[in-house]
């Protein structure tokens, strides 16, 4: 992980949106954003749930999602896309 801004805040004009999108961004390095995401169970996939955000983001910013997953199991982990490829960002980013 090569950090270059954390809780990066944007805001985008969606075509059909009658407000600007603001958000924050956890992690942004040069090639993607790294969305941290806390699970009770290990979840090496990206969760429904956790899509439009995802897309905003990739919408907003022009590169992939990634999602880290912290686990609140008896061993704590993180799953990241680096190793379970389920956590990365399943659209690409607009050129």
């Amino acid at each position: 992980m090569q950090p270059i801004q954390v809780e990066t805040r944007f805001e985008v004009d969606i075509p059909g949106v009658a407000v600007p999108v603001i958000g924050y961004i956890d992690v942004n390095e040069a090639l993607r954003a790294i969305e941290r995401k806390t699970a009770r169970a290990k979840t090496v996939v990206v969760k429904p749930g956790w899509r439009l955000q995802g897309l905003v983001y990739q919408y907003a910013k022009r590169q992939p999602v990634d999602y880290h997953v912290s686990v609140k199991t008896k061993t704590p982990a993180v799953y990241t896309a680096d190793t379970e490829p389920g956590c990365a960002s399943s659209t690409p980013a607009r050129s």
